[in-house]
């Protein structure tokens, strides 16, 4: 995992990393509510003992890619892309591959969190997030949450 503020005057390609060097750690992360854990040896058990202490009863697992999606790839990653409000406390643990999670911070900051396989995220409700793969054109993700 790599936290930084996002460069949202660069008009690259959304996969692009929009890096403005400007770094953000776990700390800042957890100021407003985004924790993170890397998840070694058997993730997925790890991940279900995070889950029993949250409360995450529900999973819904997503592969993001051109052959996951085929034609409608490109509309598919717009609307990950498109800005959406947390309703509920929700987990993203990354299975495959890699991709960005973007969060408002309290300044009304875009944050881009870039993830990779082992990576687990959580989102506090209330926040304002977007994902997206990366240049590589694949993130295989599981969801948690309350649902």
């Amino acid at each position: 995992m790599r936290a930084y503020v996002y460069d949202t005057e660069t008009k690259e390609d959304q996969r692009a990393p929009h890096d403005t060097g400007l770094e953000k750690s776990e700390a800042d992360l957890a100021e407003f509510g985004v924790l993170y854990w890397k998840v070694k040896g058997d993730g997925l058990d790890r991940t279900e003992e995070i889950a029993r202490k949250r409360g995450y009863n529900h999973r819904q697992t997503i592969e993001l890619s051109p052959d996951a999606f085929g034609s409608v790839y490109e509309h598919k990653l717009q609307e990950f892309f498109t800005e959406q409000d947390m309703e509920g406390e929700e987990a993203r643990y990354i299975l495959d591959g890699s991709g960005y999670f973007d969060v408002r911070d309290h300044d009304d900051t875009w944050i881009r969190i870039a993830l990779s396989q082992g990576d687990l995220l959580i989102l506090p409700s209330g926040i304002h997030y977007r994902s997206t793969t990366d240049e590589k054109d694949f993130v295989k993700a599981m969801r948690l949450n309350t649902i």
